[in-house]
Formats: structure tokens, C-alpha cells, sequence
């Protein structure tokens, strides 16, 4: 049997966040982390670069070169990965982005950019395989969100990919895009005015339909309803991707208790969270964003909005 029949054959379950970033994903990925089975690593799009490299925080607090975890799984999955290594895979998957999702559906473009990044591939289906054997999780949980990268770990050999499209409303995405927010400490995230914030935001969720959905292996959930009921929410999740019967890690329908540390590779200050968290609704840009930049982010984003929801009574006042 080949290494890759038998990857096939015992392939490795990853539930993919996806969509635009500020969306409220980076709890959600918290509370799914503390799921008996599941084990969330953040963003993994950027383990080469912000872990491998660069040595940023891991979601536990330590540098990502004394994260005990992340040291078995590089070791159990690669003997190890070097710091030229890891350059040669994020350079890799720098080479496909956002404008090369459209030329997928010509056959032999889309087979000459796979064949490109062949290497990558092999080794984030090894990466997942390896975090599965050393923590023993039935899932792995990947808040990368950006459409260009779920669209590679597709085609990752031995890689059973759901896809949770989390959605929040545009305007409240823009607002959230122009706060500082930090990364870990000292190392802030970048800012985004409205414009350009709104056209990502169309511009990813719109992507995230066309190139990642595939029926039966996709779920769509908008923020706002999540924190209507979160307990209800993550149970719906649970039961979407087969894991019935796991026990939620909640003391009441909206206080989620985060015991464990994650091991997030990447992603903002929230997913250093832990101990109880109280779940509710951010409505601060309706007191707060300029009413000429919430005209402005629903105009640009109207037709997606309008699809989602967004523009009913109730929701758009």
C-alpha cells in the first residue's frame, strides 16, 4: 500500500472555520478546543512563519519552540522542521491566493497549481495526521478561515475537510477592523478602514460559497445566532460533524468554561481565554461607527448581506 492509499484509508477529520476574520470565530474555536476529541490549533496557515519561524506565542502562553505539544507533533510528524524548511512551505503557500481561487476551474490551470504546491500539501496532511496521534483527537479544529488556504487543505491527501462558514454582519466586522487589537502582547494586528474591510468581507464569504461548500460537508452559522443560544449552537456543530453525545462545555446556555489551555499556532489575544466566559452579542457599532462608514460598508456589501439575512427588519436597524 502507498503512503498515500493509506492515508485515504484512515483519513484524519478537520473541521475548517472559514470566512472573514472579526467574525467572532476565535471563542468559538475556544469552546470547540475544550470538546472531549477535538483539539484546536488556530490558524494553521501560519504555523510556518509566525511558529516555525518567528516563534510567537502558542495559544498556552509559551513561545511556539517551548510549546510541549507542538515540539511532539513537529517531531512525531517530520523529525523535526527546520527554519529553512518551514520558509520553503510558507513560501509555498504564498503562492496561491485569493486571485488564483477563479482559475481553479480550469482543468489544467488548477492541475498545474496544485502540482506546485505538491510538497505543501503532503505536509499539512502530515501536520494534521501528526496533532491527531499525539493528542488522540477524533478532530481537529482549523480557524484559518482564508479561502485560498481551505481550498489547498481540499486537496491535502487524507484529509476529511467540513467547512464552517461563520458569519457576522458587515458593519460590525468594519467596526471591529478599525479597533487595536493585539495578536500577544506588543505585536498588534493590522487596521482596516471601511472600504476595504467591506470588500473583504464580500470578498472572502462569497469565496468561501464558490470554492469550499460541497454539499453535505458544509454548515453556515451567522454570529448573531450563535449567541442567541451558544450551548444549543455548539451542539448543532457537534452533531453536524458526527460526534453526538459529547459533553458541552457550559455551565448554563451562555457561560462557556474554557478549563484547558489550546494550542492555537495563530490568531488574536482570545485565544489566550480561559476559565468561565459569558457569551454575548457585540453591538457596540451601532453606538459607536461614523453613520457615514455603515452606509458606506452596507452599500458595498448589500447582495451578500441581503442573502444572509442581514437586510430584513429586525436585523438591519
Amino acid at each position: 500500500m502507498t503512503d498515500r492509499e493509506s492515508m485515504d484509508s484512515d483519513p484524519v477529520k478537520v473541521l475548517f472555520i472559514a470566512g472573514q476574520g472579526r467574525s467572532g470565530s476565535t471563542i468559538l474555536h475556544n469552546i470547540l478546543g475544550q470538546l472531549d476529541g477535538f483539539t484546536a490549533i488556530g490558524e494553521v496557515r501560519d504555523i510556518w512563519q509566525r511558529g516555525v519561524i518567528k516563534d510567537w506565542m502558542c495559544g498556552c502562553r509559551q513561545p511556539f519552540s517551548e510549546c510541549e505539544v507542538w515540539r511532539k507533533v513537529l517531531d512525531h510528524g517530520f523529525g523535526g522542521v527546520s527554519r529553512a524548511q518551514a520558509q520553503e512551505w510558507y513560501d509555498a503557500t504564498e503562492t496561491f491566493r485569493t486571485r488564483h481561487l477563479p482559475l481553479t476551474t480550469i482543468g489544467p490551470i488548477r492541475r498545474r497549481q496544485l502540482a506546485r504546491v505538491d510538497d505543501l500539501l503532503r505536509a499539512l496532511s502530515q501536520l494534521y495526521r501528526s496533532v491527531r496521534d499525539v493528542t488522540g483527537s477524533r478532530v481537529i479544529v482549523d480557524s484559518t478561515k482564508h479561502p485560498p488556504f481551505g481550498y489547498l487543505v481540499t486537496h491535502a491527501p487524507g484529509v476529511d475537510v467540513r467547512f464552517l462558514h461563520f458569519i457576522r454582519d458587515a458593519p460590525a466586522v468594519s467596526f471591529s477592523w478599525a479597533q487595536k487589537k493585539e495578536f500577544q502582547p506588543g505585536e498588534m494586528m493590522s487596521r482596516k478602514g471601511p472600504f476595504k474591510s467591506a470588500l473583504q468581507w464580500s470578498t472572502r464569504n462569497w469565496m468561501t460559497e464558490r470554492f469550499l461548500f460541497d454539499d453535505g460537508r458544509d454548515l453556515r452559522m451567522r454570529y448573531e445566532d450563535f449567541l442567541v443560544d451558544p450551548r444549543a449552537a455548539v451542539g448543532e456543530i457537534v452533531d453536524w460533524i458526527g460526534e453526538t453525545g459529547t459533553d458541552l462545555p457550559f455551565d448554563g446556555s451562555h457561560q462557556a468554561v474554557l478549563s484547558h489551555d489550546n494550542h492555537s499556532v495563530f490568531g488574536n489575544e482570545v485565544r489566550f481565554t480561559k476559565g468561565p466566559v459569558t457569551l454575548r452579542t457585540d453591538e457596540r457599532w451601532r453606538s459607536q461607527m461614523k453613520a457615514g462608514d455603515v452606509r458606506k460598508v452596507k452599500a458595498l456589501t448589500w447582495p451578500l448581506r441581503r442573502r444572509y439575512g442581514y437586510t430584513n427588519r429586525g436585523m438591519d436597524e
